[in-house]
């Protein structure tokens, strides 16, 4: 899964094709100047982006998330955290308890929650240890894994 400032560069181009349809699985450069990561959009997400680009007449080279209003440089993480705050105001929640960060592990922990899988949470958050995906996770290990496979002698 992407951080929320991995989407803010992306153009009109990179998640339309060009007879108009929106792509399912897109490339997505990330900012920390790690490898591209592809990424799968939901049928939900498609919609909604391509409602998105059909209303406000983007063209392909136009930035999906502008941060100005001609549209000349992309959206800054500032700005994705600030818009947060204004929905999850508008939600009538307590906008201390949510920031971009927070949706990343809900949605993490939502998968974890559905397949019971760390190692497919890993892989998807790019964490490169399982170790780094539990303590992401706030998951607390219950024992140690030595004194565990000590306990159990076959």
């Amino acid at each position: 899964m992407l951080h929320g400032q991995d989407l803010l560069a992306l153009v009109v181009g990179d998640v339309q094709r060009r007879n108009g349809s929106i792509r399912h699985l897109i490339e997505v450069t990330r900012a920390s100047g790690m490898p591209p990561v592809r990424c799968a959009l939901s049928k939900v997400s498609a919609q909604a982006i391509e409602k998105w680009i059909a209303s406000s007449g983007k063209k392909r080279t136009d930035y999906l998330f502008p941060g100005s209003a001609s549209g000349s440089r992309p959206m800054s993480g500032r700005q994705l955290s600030r818009l947060l705050k204004v929905w999850v105001v508008e939600a009538g929640l307590d906008p201390t308890d949510y920031g971009v960060e927070s949706l990343r592990r809900t949605k993490a922990l939502h998968i974890l929650k559905g397949t019971g899988d760390l190692q497919t949470v890993r892989a998807l958050l790019g964490h490169a240890r399982i170790e780094s995906t539990a303590r992401y996770l706030g998951l607390k290990t219950k024992a140690d894994p030595i004194a565990v496979c000590r306990a159990f002698d076959i």
